[in-house]
C-alpha cells in the first residue's frame, strides 16, 4: 500500500483485520489486561529508543519514527 491517505483511513477505521499490525495491537492489548505495568514499561522504553534513533538522524532513520 503506497497511498498515505488510504493507509491512515484503514488504520483509523480498523479495516486492517488480519494484518500483522492488527495482530500486534491485539496482542499488546491482551497482555496489558493482565500485565499492564510491566508491558507499559517495556513499550515505553522501546518507543523512547525508536524516537531517539529517529532524532539522531531523521533522514536516515525515518523508519524508526514510523514504527512507533
Amino acid at each position: 500500500m503506497e497511498e498515505p491517505i488510504e493507509y491512515l483511513q484503514r488504520d483509523i477505521e480498523g479495516s486492517d483485520v488480519g494484518t500483522r499490525r492488527r495482530a500486534a495491537t491485539d496482542l499488546v492489548t491482551s497482555l496489558r489486561k493482565f500485565y499492564s505495568e510491566p508491558i507499559t514499561k517495556i513499550l515505553a522504553g522501546h518507543i523512547t529508543e525508536l524516537l531517539a534513533n529517529y532524532a539522531s538522524n531523521p533522514q536516515a532513520n525515518w523508519r524508526s519514527k514510523d514504527q512507533v
